[in-house]
């Protein structure tokens, strides 16, 4: 294949490197948040991620929280990778959820059991 990028200081940050570990990053999202979407972008500044829960998914309760309704920002400042930044979103999503006390679901969080103030 042809590396079509143009050449020159403004493009350097974008190496093929930049790439590297991504496959096993959305498996992980996969399987830590299951239901979730994500985004990702790479920039000459950082490496963008954002990830949050679907309006179809299991975790579409979540939505009600602004947190979550707005995605939850994993970006890095280069060198990272979006492996890197996709990493970084995902645990925050896993803290925000705890930090939250909505980490046992939709009928916990219904029952007040994991409710905090």
């Amino acid at each position: 294949m042809t590396d079509l990028r143009p050449r020159g200081v403004a493009y350097e940050w974008c190496a093929e490197s930049c790439t590297v570990g991504i496959s096993e990053a959305i498996e992980r999202l996969y399987r830590e948040l299951p239901g979730w979407w994500f985004s990702l972008g790479n920039c000459s500044v950082s490496a963008d991620a954002t990830v949050g829960p679907d309006r179809t998914g299991a975790d579409s309760w979540l939505l009600q929280f602004e947190v979550f309704d707005q995605g939850i920002d994993g970006s890095l400042l280069h060198p990272a990778t979006l492996a890197d930044a996709l990493h970084n979103a995902i645990d925050k999503a896993n803290a925000a959820k705890s930090q939250h006390g909505l980490m046992h679901g939709a009928a916990a969080f219904a029952s007040g059991e994991t409710v905090r103030s």
